[in-house]
């Protein structure tokens, strides 16, 4: 039986094709072509230039003042009159049994004739007391991402206020209130 025209016997040969041929002449030009194209690495001074910029990055991130991403009041933070827009204390707050208190630890300007002022509008214990040292802030307690429930005392005028207080921006915002009225101090942070 045939099977197609070719036959049962026959067998079928494939001829590979052949291997291009190379010019020697081309592929020198070609290599002068990728001489003249190289791929370049940096050298020893890109690249020590490069780990150096790595490093302050690094660093920089590592060291940036961790206020700015702070969410915790805990530390020392620069008062600033509402009136003249000017530095007036130092106060630290810190945190016992799960209540925050806040100190004055340093006024920045206090007059040339009395570099010791005291409280003297304050009533009770604190009447005549130095400024510096007094606990100012007291009785805050955790409500959510901020503190509240406790009070704040103005040395200037002697009177104290419900106070509620939180970090927003790296800065302490601290809020007085008299009934339904407020006012709100942002203090910033200290760097020691």
């Amino acid at each position: 039986m045939p099977i197609g025209e070719h036959g049962p016997d026959k067998v079928f040969s494939v001829k590979e094709p052949a291997a291009p041929r190379v010019n020697r002449s081309e592929a020198e030009k070609h290599r002068q072509e990728l001489k003249a194209y190289p791929l370049e690495l940096p050298h020893e001074e890109e690249k020590s230039k490069m780990r150096s910029r790595l490093l302050t990055a690094v660093l920089i991130l590592l060291f940036v003042p961790s206020a700015v991403f702070a969410t915790s009041p805990i530390g020392l933070w620069k008062t600033i009159d509402d009136e003249s827009g000017e530095a007036k204390s130092i106060v630290e707050i810190y945190e016992q049994d799960s209540t925050l208190y806040g100190r004055v630890i340093e006024l920045l300007n206090p007059p040339p004739d009395n570099p010791n002022p005291v409280c003297e509008k304050c009533e009770g214990d604190r009447k005549d007391e130095p400024i510096e040292g007094m606990v100012i802030l007291h009785g805050m307690k955790p409500d959510g991402d901020a503190w509240s429930g406790g009070a704040i005392l103005d040395p200037e005028n002697g009177k104290t206020y419900r106070c509620k207080l939180w970090v927003e921006n790296g800065k302490l915002k601290i809020r007085g209130y008299v009934t339904f009225f407020y006012r709100t101090q942002e203090w910033l942070p200290v760097e020691r």
